[in-house]
């Protein structure tokens, strides 16, 4: 449910009916239909009530707000996908702080799901996004993008799973896997 579904209404014209006018055939047809445009009016008021705010806009309003946010939304995402995307663009517009940047990075890829790798003296930062979250990579940069200062150099990448991180499974474990899913996927504990 909704908060939205507070405002749902089922519209009957002939409630508000005259008693002396209100039993004839005609008036009743006519409240009958009146009642019909009266219904489709509010629904569509809702709806543009609804459009207006980003955590409940499923389309014009999402499209409003990519458009203002030059967000170009990919063929599979979600409406939530969206409205995170929106959210994120909206957040990212605040001054470089590393610590705002590691509260903005918790947001979208979760605490621990990230690895940052400063190179300040040569200008450099390297960002690592852990496979579990891998979808998210796309996000970061584009977060990267508008909040990275313009004199430092940065990439994202994937945190790939390493020697020492596939060290705790035996031969016959990884056997069962292709390079690439022991490369680029998360492991089964």
């Amino acid at each position: 449910m909704t908060e939205f579904d507070n405002y749902k209404r089922i519209i009957d014209l002939s409630e508000f009916a005259v008693p002396v006018s209100g039993k004839v055939a005609e008036m009743q047809e006519i409240y009958r239909v009146e009642s019909i445009e009266m219904q489709a009016l509010w629904n569509t008021m809702v709806e543009i009530f609804r459009e207006q705010f980003i955590i409940t806009a499923e389309s014009h309003g999402l499209e409003q707000w990519e458009s203002i946010l030059d967000i170009i939304p990919a063929s599979d995402d979600t409406i939530d996908d969206r409205r995170f995307n929106i959210l994120l663009a909206l957040a990212g517009q605040r001054p470089y702080t590393e610590i705002k940047l590691r509260e903005l990075l918790d947001g979208i890829c979760g605490p621990g799901n990230y690895r940052i790798v400063e190179d300040y003296k040569n200008y450099n930062v390297h960002f690592k996004v852990s496979l579990g979250v891998k979808k998210q990579r796309d996000a970061v940069s584009k977060l990267l993008r508008d909040l990275i200062p313009m004199n430092l150099i940065y990439d994202v990448d994937l945190l790939y799973n390493r020697h020492i991180d596939l060290s705790r499974y035996t031969h016959k474990e990884l056997a069962q896997f292709t390079h690439f899913v022991l490369n680029q996927e998360v492991l089964p504990k």
